[in-house]
């Protein structure tokens, strides 16, 4: 990662990632299908590039502040008591990819293996927060039982899954190209 992490790499990731933010948050596309996959991406990459707790912030205030307004001023729903939760699942796959990226090179195949294990497992751990808070402080489960919302539930897990794990696998194979363009150019120039 350091062969590629300049400060103009940087500004033009973060502007990227806050307008994939934007795009996937609003109001235009069917945002409630490409929200949670694109979310968590944009998530773990910014703990991956940008480890400063301050894209942390920054991303989730973008993201509350789009959810603001198309859930209350475009009057598209309304904010459950559980819905802070998300940012503790954020927050769970912003810190694994800030692990990976201060300990990892994707460049390496052991350690690509522990940036998808991380990957797998934050998401994951985003999954059961985000749905196990839904379920205890939305309100909206009062007559389910525990075993019953597990069992409708468990059926989304799969997309939630993949789904990020295809944007970053997207990344990935970006940074590897990058990576192979800037060592070609190196050598060429010699």
């Amino acid at each position: 990662m350091d062969n590629i992490n300049t400060g103009k790499f940087k500004l033009l990731l973060a502007l990227s990632l806050a307008a994939l933010m934007l795009v996937t948050r609003s109001n235009y596309f069917d945002w409630a299908s490409i929200l949670p996959g694109a979310s968590l991406a944009i998530f773990f990459l910014a703990g991956f590039y940008l480890p400063s707790y301050l894209s942390f912030i920054a991303f989730s205030a973008l993201a509350y502040g789009c959810d603001y307004w198309v859930l209350i001023v475009g009057g598209e729903g309304c904010f459950t008591s559980a819905y802070g939760f998300i940012f503790v699942g954020y927050f769970l796959v912003w810190r694994a990819a800030k692990w990976a990226g201060e300990n990892c090179e994707l460049a390496r195949l052991l350690d690509a293996g522990k940036i998808f294990a991380a990957a797998v497992l934050s998401i994951s751990g985003a999954f059961l927060i985000s749905n196990g808070s839904f379920y205890a402080f939305s309100g909206n489960f009062t007559d389910l039982s525990l075993a019953d919302y597990s069992l409708r539930v468990v059926r989304y897990y799969f997309a939630y899954l993949t789904d990020p794990l295809m944007y970053l696998l997207a990344a990935a194979t970006i940074h590897r190209l990058a990576l192979r363009w800037q060592a070609a150019n190196l050598e060429v120039s010699r």
